[in-house]
C-alpha cells in the first residue's frame, strides 16, 4: 500500500502540472487569469503532496485540510462565476478543479466538478478523457487512499479496467496524428494498471484462476503500451547510453522512470499473491517485473 499511495500521488502531480492551451481564452487579461489559476493550484498540489503544509485548519470531521487548496479551488469557482460566456475554459478549469479535489481526498465534491463540465465544450483529448472516466476516477482516488478493498470494489475495479482499456485503445490511435496525447495516454495506462494489480492482490484465494487472468493482462497490456524504447531504457536503468541522462526530462524519459514503480509493485502482487507457483508472463513483461530499486 505505501508504493501504491507513493505513485498515486506522483501519478496525479504529474497529470495537474501542465497549462491551458492559449486558444482557449481571447482577451490577456483573461489569460493571465487562466494562467495564474494554474500556476497557484499546480503550488498547492506540490505543497501537499511534498508534505510542507503548514497551515492547517480544522474541518468538521476533525481532520486537517491545506488552505492552498481550497483558496485554488475557490479561484476557479470565482472565475467561472465571472466568466459565464467563456464555455470552453470553464469546462477546462471544472476538468482541473475536479483532479484539484480528488487530490484533496474530496471525491463527492470532485465529482461535482466533473460533472459540471459539458463534455461539448472540451477540446483537448486529456480533458475529453478525464470527463469519460471520471466516474472511474471518483472510485479510485477514494478507494486507493484506504487499505480496504473488498468485494464491494470488484464490480467497480472491473468497469474501470473496461473502461480505461476503451480510452487506452482510442488514445493510442489519436497519438499517431496528435503526439499531445501520448501524455494522457501515459496517464490511463498507469492509472489502469495500479487498479489491475490492487484488484488481483484483493481476490481471495478461491479465485485465484481469475487473479491469474486479470494479473497477465494488467502487466502484459501495461508493457504493450510502454513500446520498445522505453522497455529497452528500463532495462538500462532508464539512462541514455547506460550512464548518462539526456539534457531534458522528455516523455519517454519520465515514462521510464515511472513504469519502474508500476513494475515494482506487480514483482510484489505476483510474489504476495501467488507465491512459489506465480502466472506465467510472456516476454518482455516477465523481465521487466523485477524490484527496481
Amino acid at each position: 500500500m505505501k508504493t501504491l499511495r507513493k505513485f498515486i500521488s506522483s501519478l496525479t502531480i504529474s497529470l495537474l502540472l501542465g497549462i491551458f492551451a492559449a486558444g482557449l481564452v481571447t482577451s490577456c487579461a483573461t489569460r493571465r487569469e487562466v494562467q495564474q489559476i494554474v500556476t497557484d493550484s499546480n503550488a498547492a498540489i506540490l505543497e501537499r503532496q511534498l508534505g510542507t503544509d503548514v497551515d492547517v485548519v480544522a474541518t468538521v470531521n476533525g481532520k486537517g485540510k491545506s488552505n492552498a487548496l481550497d483558496a485554488a479551488s475557490a479561484r476557479i469557482d470565482a472565475f467561472i462565476a465571472a466568466h459565464p460566456d467563456q464555455p470552453a475554459t470553464v469546462a477546462a478549469l471544472r476538468i482541473r478543479q475536479g483532479m484539484l479535489l480528488l487530490t484533496a481526498k474530496e471525491p463527492e465534491l470532485a465529482k461535482a466538478a466533473f460533472a459540471q463540465a459539458a463534455i461539448n465544450d472540451l477540446h483537448t483529448p486529456r480533458d475529453q478523457t478525464l470527463k469519460e472516466i471520471s466516474t472511474n476516477l471518483v472510485w479510485w482516488f477514494r478507494s486507493a487512499s484506504t487499505d480496504a478493498f473488498n468485494e464491494n470494489d470488484y464490480g467497480p475495479a472491473t468497469n474501470a479496467l473496461a473502461a480505461l482499456l476503451k480510452c487506452q485503445t482510442n488514445l493510442t490511435a489519436i497519438t499517431q496524428t496528435d503526439p499531445d496525447a501520448e501524455g494522457i495516454r501515459d496517464y490511463v495506462a498507469e492509472t489502469r494498471a495500479w487498479i489491475g494489480l490492487r484488484y488481483t492482490s484483493a481476490l481471495p484465494s478461491g479465485q485465484s484462476n481469475s487473479a491469474r487472468i486479470a494479473f497477465v493482462d494488467t502487466v502484459t497490456n501495461y508493457v504493450a503500451s510502454l513500446g520498445t524504447t522505453t522497455t529497452n531504457r528500463i532495462v538500462c536503468g532508464c539512462r541514455c547510453e547506460q550512464t548518462n541522462l539526456p539534457p531534458v526530462i522528455t516523455l519517454d524519459l519520465r515514462r521510464c522512470f515511472r513504469s519502474r514503480e508500476v513494475l515494482k509493485y506487480a514483482f510484489e502482487v505476483r510474489r504476495d499473491s501467488f507465491g512459489q507457483n506465480p502466472p506465467n508472463l510472456p516476454d518482455p513483461s516477465a523481465s521487466l517485473v523485477q524490484d527496481w530499486k
